[in-house]
Formats: structure tokens, sequence, C-alpha cells
């Protein structure tokens, strides 16, 4: 019989033994929870920063990615740990470098870009970008769709264009004739740029009526600083600032400069010494006559002249003899009393001086003259000297007769008042009737030949007679009474008072003539 021998020895499992299955299986859990949970926090910071509406990308992966990690954990709370547990985690791991990372890296090259901005813009407020990095998506950075962006300065634009307005302005030059202190000088109005009604008009672009541009060397300027600044690339909102900060330096580049250059008008100053010179050859010739007494016309405030207008008239003319008499005798200007009135009448014409000069006194006397000449034509009226105005009141109503005879109107009109003409022409018998008592004849430079007379009634008629009536003279009077109306509407004064002198001489010897040949024919 055998015997079987059974030697193994029961050893029982210690504490430690039994318990570090355990202890081991509670370190791996937390071990693994730890890693899960660091995991989760990492990720947890893009749940803020990638914006489901404007970064769907970058949050799409966060939240795929999120919910796998809670996925895990509480499957590992529910089931424990499994052989798949640690893969799991591996898995996440290698998904957080593939997926989360990109993200964050992403994220970086954005706050970089913002802070780079963002430092430009402290440095010019004024600049513009055609890609702000503040309100580019993430998903830009993340995918590798982030272009390039042009940048743009207000301030650069509208220091370009100040540049540009000043060139401009800078070969823009203009000549313009005109006259001063009543035609006694030649005004050259010399200017540079533009005033400011262009600028306005340069300022809102304004266009010709077929379309091209008014200002065409500003419009391409304006062009070329659009599209040498990448202006084209930048948002609406930011094109029109671009655009009116160099309309802005356009407008402060734009310049005007003016000057006056007074040339002494030679042609006029001759003309003037001529018929002066005329003037005084007459009255020298007259006086070693048997004409010496000659004195065609008297002069006569008109009847509706303002009492001021004679009053400034007798002004001017005490001006022409004490300026004349100076020019003659520039010693009179040491005394006091003389420099006052000096002074006075420089005032009085504009002239704000406190010295005498040659040159200033002439042109007094230049200006004095003309008042004199202007209110001369303009306020008086000439009463021709007749000795025998009934003859001349004949021969006229045997012409108007002599026109009505043939079946023309007399030509002759009546002056109201206010020293208009009335409608229509008088018969041959009003005439006769109105030139009854007191007749005489004048020339006023203002409406003509007038007679003047009073009717049985004592009534005062004024009448504008035609120039044809005086015989031969007619051609040549009407042509000068044409003349001083076209010299007066000039303003040539001195030229319209020769001619007035000349028209008074003529009707003059004309009445003279008129008596003589009636007087013989009575004889």
């Amino acid at each position: 019989m055998a015997y079987i021998s059974i030697n193994s020895k029961f050893t029982p499992f210690t504490y430690d033994e039994l318990e570090r299955p355990f202890k081991e299986y509670g370190e791996q859990y937390e071990k693994n929870s730890e890693a899960m949970a660091t995991l989760g926090e990492q990720a947890d910071i893009w749940k803020s920063l990638a914006n489901r509406q404007t970064d769907p990308i970058a949050y799409g992966r966060y939240k795929a990615y999120a919910d796998s990690l809670d996925s895990q954990v509480n499957s590992m709370a529910k089931n424990g740990l499994n052989a798949g547990t640690k893969q799991n985690i591996i898995d996440l791991r290698r998904r957080y470098s593939s997926e989360i990372r990109p993200i964050m890296k992403a994220y970086e090259d954005k706050q970089k870009e913002i802070e780079r901005q963002s430092a430009m813009q402290d440095k010019d407020h004024s600049i513009m970008f055609s890609r702000n990095a503040q309100t580019t998506s993430l998903d830009d950075y993340l995918t590798g769709k982030i272009t390039p962006y042009a940048q743009v300065s207000g301030t650069e634009l509208a220091a370009k264009a100040n540049t540009l307005g000043q060139a401009i302005s800078k070969r823009y030059f203009r000549t313009k004739e005109g006259r001063a202190f009543s035609n006694a000088y030649f005004n050259y109005i010399n200017s540079q740029g533009y005033d400011s009604k262009q600028a306005a008009e340069i300022l809102a672009r304004e266009k010709n009526p077929d379309g091209t541009p008014k200002y065409p060397e500003f419009e391409k300027g304006i062009k070329d600083l659009l599209g040498s600044y990448d202006v084209q690339q930048l948002s609406a909102t930011d094109k029109q600032k671009a655009l009116d900060n160099i309309m802005y330096g356009i407008n402060t580049g734009i310049t005007y400069d003016q000057k006056n250059q007074l040339l002494e008008n030679w042609p006029m100053k001759m003309a003037m010494e001529e018929a002066a010179a005329a003037r005084k050859a007459k009255t020298a010739a007259m006086q070693n006559t048997e004409m010496a007494t000659y004195n065609p016309a008297r002069a006569m405030p008109r009847v509706d002249a303002n009492p001021n207008a004679i009053k400034n008239h007798a002004a001017y003319v005490s001006w022409v003899n004490f300026l004349s008499t100076i020019a003659k005798d520039p010693r009179r200007m040491t005394n006091a009393a003389n420099m006052k009135t000096y002074v006075n009448i420089m005032r009085q014409l504009g002239q704000n001086v406190t010295s005498w000069t040659p040159e200033m006194n002439n042109w007094a006397l230049s200006q004095s003259n003309h008042k004199v000449a202007e209110s001369a034509l303009k306020h008086f009226s000439y009463p021709i000297n007749i000795t025998n105005s009934s003859l001349i009141r004949q021969g006229l109503v045997e012409n108007a007769g002599a026109l009505a005879g043939h079946g023309k109107n007399t030509g002759i009109q009546e002056v109201d008042s206010s020293g208009r003409t009335k409608k229509g022409y008088l018969s041959i018998e009003d005439f006769n009737k109105f030139t009854e008592k007191n007749f005489n004849i004048e020339y006023d430079p203002l409406s003509g030949i007038a007679a003047n007379g009073y009717d049985s009634d004592g009534k005062y008629h004024r009448m504008i007679i035609p120039s044809d009536y005086f015989e031969n003279t007619g051609t040549d009077l009407a042509t000068a009474l044409k003349q001083v109306t076209q010299a007066m509407a000039k303003g040539d004064y001195e030229s319209a008072g020769s001619l007035k002198d000349g028209i008074v001489s003529l009707l003059y010897e004309t009445f003279n003539s008129m008596q003589k040949k009636q007087g013989e024919t009575e004889q």
C-alpha cells in the first residue's frame, strides 16, 4: 500500500498582500482621475474663448473633445477601471495635442496681431486696417486662412493731400486788369492759387455740364492718393474716413495770394491834359479878341437837384482851387492851416494821409476835377445866353409848323415835374401856347435840349426839343449829344464836360446866327 505524503504547508495571505490589489487599484483610479481632471481643466480654458457663432470650427473641436472627456469620466465612475481605461486616457491626451493645442496656437497668433495693431494705433490714432485682428474669427487663424492686411494712416493721407493742395495752388496764376480811382490808374490784379469760392467748388468736387471734373488736376490727385495707399481694401466706412482725410488735407493746403499793381492811366492823363490845354488855348484866344466877354451859357442848378449836391459841388470847386494853388507853390504846405485843409480833403477822398507829396496832390487834384465835372453834368443845366429869345421861339415855332404841315409830328415832348417825358408829342398849337411868356432855351446833360416857357395862365412848361430843329447844326449836335451820354455812362465826365462846353457854344452860335439872319430879313 502506497502512501501519499503531502508536504505542502498552508501559508495564509497577510493583510498587506490582501490589501495591495485594492491599494494599487485605488492609486491607479486616483491617477487616472487626476489625469482626466487635468485634461478637463486645460480644455475648459477654451470654453469661453471659442465662440459658437464667430468661431464654429474651434468651438466644435473643443465641444467634441469635452464631450469625450466627460463620457470617459462618467464611465470610470460607473464601471470603475477596466482594461480600456488607460488606452482611453492615452487617446484623450493624443487628441488634446492634435485638437486643443492648435486652438491654443491660433489664439496666441490672434493675440499677437491684436497687440501689434494696438501698438500702431497708440502711435497713430488715425490708422485704419483692411482686416481688424480684434474682429477676425479664431477659425481663420486655426485653418490658416489669415491674409496680410493693408494699413492706411488718415494723418499721412491728410499730410500728402495738404502738399498736393499747396503744389497745385502754386502753379495756378491769373492776371486781371481793372481800373481804380475813377479810371486814373490801371489796376493789375495778380493772383496765385484758388480763392474761397473756387476752394468750395474743389472740395465739393464739382463737375462741368458735360460731366468732366471742373478741377481735373485735383481730381487726379485724389484718385492717385486713394490708389497708392490701398484704400480700396478698406471697409466702406474706412474708405469714407480716408477720403475725408484727403479732402481735409486739400482744404488746408489750398492757398491764395493776391497783389495789386497800380499803374497810372497815361492815355487818360494825356487826354485830360490835352483837353485842359485846348480849353486854356481857347480861353487865351478869346481874351485876345472882342469875344473876351464870351459867355454862351450860365450854370443853373437843376430843379430837381438835391441842395446837398449843389453844396458838394461848391466844395469840389474849392478843392480844385486849393490843390491847384499848392501844386504851383508847394511851400504853402509849411502852413499848418493849409496842411489841415489838405488832410481833410484827402480823408474825404478816402485816403488817410498825414504828409504831403506831389504825387498824392496831383492824384487828389485829378479826383477833384473829376468830381467837379461829374456834379456839373448831373446837377446843373445850362440856359443859353440869348438877347432876343422871341426870335428863337419864332424860328422853332415855324420849324414845328413846317414839320406838322408835312404830315409829321412835332417831335417835341413835355417833361413832368419829376423830370420824366410824357407820352406822345406836343401839337404845334400846344407848343405855341406853352411858350407864350418868358421863353428860354437850355442844355440839360441828362435830358438834352430843353425849352422853358409859361402859358397865358402862368403855368410853367418844360419841353425837350429834337436836335434837328436847329438847321444845319442838327447832325453835329445829335452826334455830340449822343457822345455826352456815352461818356457819362462810362464815367468819363471830363470828356463829357468838354463835349458839354462844345454843345453850349454850338447852340449859342446857332441862336446868334438865327437872330442875325432873322434881323437882316426884317430889315
